[in-house]
């Protein structure tokens, strides 16, 4: 076999993973559908945290792919945590539609950030510290309001007379994240391949081509990061209700995003497998050796979860599925 052969018979391989057939699609769900009847509960929880953290490193991959990299997004986490969880406290408000408004206040904070920095053209250091700073006022706000209890958190009570959506044992929640992921992968997959998606990444390119060329700037950059808010909110609902607790350190914590990014890195921002695989598949080793080595090699899981990050961002710059995807275009071109 030839050296032209060889290059596309492994770019024929790499088409396959970049671009999974929807026999792969349709039995990787039916796996997942069932999984809860082998898994014990702490397996369980581990695959909701991963599929939590898959979530929202999706729709965060949205307005990325046209070049905005907020640090930001654990102000609309916060809001899609607290607002529901207060409501439901206050006047025993299901989070199902305490959630409505979670997401609500989220897109119209997001769809103010979209257009003061658009307006101001923030370069993009400046907005990521700028994004620093809002999250750390939302810190300050929920510190300053009593009913919110600070630091010390809200403790959420299950009430099995209302329709709520916390429910007994983890299994109705993992259905709950399993169902998100899907959705978020259909939107994602809607976005990448439709005209917005091809606005973003022009955005992303130069904006200033794209709005010298009828790309409607401020709308798309806004639009997508209003939907990727509305996600993280719902996000928000979600763990509140099903960890029963919600504080700062649960959800404003810059640290979530900061993980967020890494791993849209790693997975490569701007395609559609990404986001998902990597995070999903990411999450669930570290946090299993973090469990199960941790206790006998304090910190052994940030170490390795460091490693690996290292190792794939100096090996793969572009990201495993962005590398994948160039892999295929080079076996084409031959």
């Amino acid at each position: 076999m030839g050296a032209q052969s060889r290059v596309m018979a492994v770019s024929s391989i790499w088409s396959r993973l970049s671009r999974p057939t929807e026999p792969i699609v349709i039995l990787v769900s039916m796996f997942l559908l069932v999984l809860p009847l082998f898994l014990d509960q702490y397996w369980l929880h581990l695959v909701i945290y991963s599929l939590w953290i898959t979530v929202l490193t999706a729709s965060w991959s949205i307005p990325a792919s046209a070049g905005q990299f907020s640090l930001a997004h654990t102000l609309y986490l916060g809001c899609g945590a607290y607002v529901p969880s207060v409501l439901f406290l206050t006047t025993g408000l299901s989070p199902w539609l305490g959630a409505i408004a979670g997401v609500a206040i989220a897109c119209l904070l997001a769809l103010a950030i979209a257009n003061s920095t658009l307006r101001m053209e923030i370069p993009f250091l400046a907005y990521a510290v700028l994004s620093l700073a809002l999250v750390q006022v939302g810190v300050l706000i929920v510190r300053a309001v009593p009913m919110l209890h600070g630091d010390m958190g809200l403790n959420i009570p299950f009430r099995e007379s209302n329709p709520s959506f916390l429910a007994a044992g983890k299994a109705p929640y993992f259905y709950i994240i399993l169902m998100v992921a899907g959705i978020v992968t259909l939107v994602s997959r809607y976005v990448l391949t439709s005209k917005m998606g091809y606005y973003l990444r022009a955005l992303k390119q130069n904006t200033r081509v794209a709005k010298s060329v009828g790309v409607n700037v401020t709308k798309y950059h806004s639009l997508a990061l209003v939907l990727s808010a509305a996600i993280w909110a719902f996000a928000g609902t979600f763990w509140a209700q099903y960890s029963g607790f919600v504080a700062p350190g649960t959800t404003l914590n810059v640290q979530i995003v900061i993980t967020v990014v890494i791993a849209a890195t790693v997975g490569g921002v701007g395609t559609l497998w990404g986001p998902i695989v990597v995070p999903f598949l990411l999450t669930l080793v570290v946090e299993f050796v973090r469990g199960e080595i941790g206790s006998q090699i304090p910190g052994i899981g940030p170490i390795i979860y460091g490693v690996i990050i290292v190792v794939m961002l100096l090996w793969l710059k572009m990201g495993i599925f962005n590398w994948i995807e160039r892999r295929r275009r080079v076996g084409k071109a031959l």
